[in-house]
Parts: structure tokens; sequence; C-alpha cells
């Protein structure tokens, strides 16, 4: 199982995908308040690993967001007014691989 998540300007969204690519389950949050978001952020995620782990192995976790990805640090997030976001705080907790790219080269 792998977890994509997709950070917007308004909202984050974020699915657990089988092996076959088929998203199991889904979840999106609006984010309505710029005030501490890279803490809601990674609060979303840990709170999505937490309920989703139960039931599933998840090997990998990918994040496509509009800023500037280099593994597990996003930064240069201008729309939502943040410098830098690091994930690897996730990572080291579940032992899980992740790996971010920007939204557009995503798309494409």
């Amino acid at each position: 199982m792998k977890i994509g998540i997709d950070i917007g300007g308004s909202h984050i969204g974020i699915a657990l995908v089988n092996k076959d690519g088929k998203i199991v389950e889904k979840s999106e949050q609006d984010i309505n308040n710029q005030e501490n978001i890279s803490k809601f952020l990674l609060d979303y995620v840990d709170s999505a690993i937490e309920k989703w782990s139960k039931s599933a192995d998840i090997q990998q976790i990918g994040i496509a967001a509009p800023g500037v990805c280099d593994s597990t640090k996003i930064s240069n997030l201008v729309n939502l007014g943040i410098d830098n976001i690091d994930f690897k705080v996730i990572q080291d907790k579940y032992n899980i691989n992740i790996k971010s790219i920007n939204d557009a080269k995503a798309a494409s």
C-alpha cells in the first residue's frame, strides 16, 4: 500500500492506494487558516497513517506540492505562506520512504 498526498492552495487531499493503483480510502481537508499550516499538514498526515497502518502495510508516501521539492522537504510554498516543511519526522516515526515532487511535474 502507498499513500498519496496532494497539497493545494486551499486544501490537502490524501489517499491510501493499493498495489494495483486503486484508491482504497481517501480524505480531504480544507486549509482555511494559514496560521501554523506546517503543523496542520504534519498532524493530518500523521493521523491518516495511524488510521490506515492498522489495516495496511504502508510502503511509501508520495507528496505533490506547489513548491521546490527535495525528497522529504518542500520549500517555497508561496501560496500557502510556508518557507519550509519537512516530512522527515513522519518518515522517521513510521520508517516509511517519502518522496515529494512539484505538483506541475507530477501532472505531466
